[in-house]
């Protein structure tokens, strides 16, 4: 019973990896990378996220890279493969450039209209124009 729910769960695999199992661009992968290196980058994927949540370094940031880190890493679940859901987010945002396209209008839209609205004569540094120029480039 015991074994089952190991063998279900990914930590039999970890330690002892399949022998053809390939990455996500398509080359056979080492017994390292299959075993101990996700291991290592499953506890970076951890260090992450704590450094997001309790320290509060750039949660924005920091909770997406830590969350897709965990998924590729997780041995069974093929969650990085070209049909898995790291793939599958790949090809519909990233091959075709939407992803880069929303982030750029994000950060333009959480830009602080502060300086500009509290002196509009002061509009010729870059801070108060920046705005401008990301809003009206779409």
């Amino acid at each position: 019973m015991i074994s089952g729910f190991l063998e279900s769960t990914g930590i039999y695999v970890l330690i002892h990896p399949k022998a053809d199992e390939l990455s996500a661009s398509g080359q056979t992968m080492s017994d390292f990378h299959k075993g101990v290196g996700r291991v290592i980058m499953i506890l970076v994927s951890f260090l992450i996220f704590w450094l997001a949540i309790k320290k509060g370094f750039e949660p924005l940031l920091l909770l997406p890279i830590g969350f897709g880190g965990l998924l590729a890493n997780i041995p069974i679940a093929d969650m990085a493969d070209p049909n898995g859901f790291l793939g599958v987010i790949y090809q519909a945002g990233l091959a075709n450039e939407l992803f880069p396209l929303i982030i750029f209008v994000g950060v333009g839209a959480m830009t602080d209209f502060g300086p500009l609205l509290s002196n509009p004569k002061n509009c010729t540094s870059r801070r108060c124009c920046s705005p401008f120029s990301i809003h009206g480039y779409f």
